[in-house]
């Protein structure tokens, strides 16, 4: 009678527990759909989103670096990881591409965490390794676009002041190579849910707030560092057409705004040259000259790794950049085997030919 009495007891509490941590999840989720509806609803009508987007773009400067570099580098999810740099080294990888999680770096208003961003560039520092970071992620505590444009100033400019060439961090560290002079402004904002807004949202209807986004942040880092080069957001080659995109990005005047158009030509390896050709068309007709990045691009199987792989080195000296993704393999038991190592950092067989191949 006892223990049952204590039983009882003890599943009335748990019965408790599982209902609160129950209503918890209900809230978060709830307040999390609040934002991603806010930031799915408009304001103002389209026409007025338009002008506010022309009227930014017009404020918008080119980069006066001299060279735009042409780099042959990874695309990595895991760059945070230390155990992720000897094969770094390994390899023989100068430029690494990955987020800057915008979401994590600033998790409240005007409260910065830089630590992770710090112990990143002074890893790569020491090995040489330049980053070419992605602004990713819009915080929750964004509830409306205008706190969105106005938070992305604050942010860009605290980040440009820590980590521009001249910044308080490379000059910390005393240290070149922990700066950064390469920003893209979000991941694949033509296939929202991968950097820039969340999953189901109409690409097309946004691309005025993108625009905004870019304006927002090329301003920003060229009132601290005018040699800041901006890359466009990589566009993926699933949801609106890339071209698509790029034809409204400059149907909105936004020319200026930055340097680099990157694409992500995912089963379009025999068809780069032809890939190119269509973005230079959209480039020639609003009389630009910019280059075009493959900023991210892989395979899941190994055999297809090693021939798209000797593909790209036989393409290198036309490419203007490109990016392999992945290092490593994202989840454990993987169901995303686009790594050269495994999730538990140990190398799979293709690792070692991936690392002949660049050794030639």
């Amino acid at each position: 009678m006892f223990r049952l009495a204590g039983f009882r007891r003890n599943r009335n509490k748990s019965m408790k527990k599982f209902l609160i941590t129950i209503g918890i999840v209900v809230i978060l989720l709830v307040a999390a759909g609040a934002v991603l509806f806010s930031l799915r609803s408009r304001s103002l009508a389209d026409e007025d989103w338009s002008a506010r987007a022309q009227a930014a773009a017009q404020l918008c400067q080119p980069t006066t670096q001299p060279e735009i570099a042409r780099p042959f580098g990874l695309s990595m999810v895991s760059a945070y990881e230390p155990a992720s740099w000897p094969y770094l080294e390994e390899l023989g990888i100068k430029d690494v591409r990955t987020d800057l999680h915008w979401h994590l770096i600033e998790p409240k208003p005007n409260q910065y965490h830089w630590n992770d961003v710090d112990a990143l560039l002074r890893g790569f520092g020491q090995r040489q390794i330049n980053l070419y970071g992605v602004i990713n992620i819009i915080p929750n505590w964004a509830k409306s676009w205008d706190q969105v444009f106005n938070q992305l100033k604050t942010f860009t400019t605290a980040m440009a002041e820590r980590y521009k060439p001249e910044g308080v961090f490379p000059q910390q560290e005393r240290c070149d190579h922990c700066a950064i002079q390469y920003w893209e402004v979000f991941n694949e904002s033509n296939f929202p849910g991968h950097g820039w807004l969340g999953r189901g949202v109409k690409a097309e209807v946004f691309v005025d707030e993108y625009v905004m986004a870019l304006a927002t942040v090329n301003q920003a880092l060229h009132a601290l560092d005018p040699q800041a080069v901006i890359i466009l957001t990589g566009l993926s080659n699933t949801g609106l057409s890339a071209t698509e995109f790029l034809e409204r990005v400059y149907q909105l005047g936004a020319k200026n705004c930055f340097d680099i158009i990157a694409y992500h030509p995912y089963g379009q390896i025999d068809q780069l040259s032809a890939v190119k050709l269509q973005f230079e068309a959209v480039v020639k007709k609003y009389n630009d000259q910019k280059p075009i990045w493959f900023n991210e691009f892989g395979e899941n199987r190994d055999q297809d790794k090693i021939y798209s792989f000797k593909k790209v080195l036989g393409q290198r000296a036309e490419l203007a950049g490109f990016f392999w993704y992945n290092l490593r393999d994202y989840y454990q038991p993987t169901d995303d085997g686009f790594g050269l190592l495994n999730h538990d950092f140990s190398p799979k067989p293709v690792y070692a030919e991936f690392k002949k191949l660049l050794a030639k």
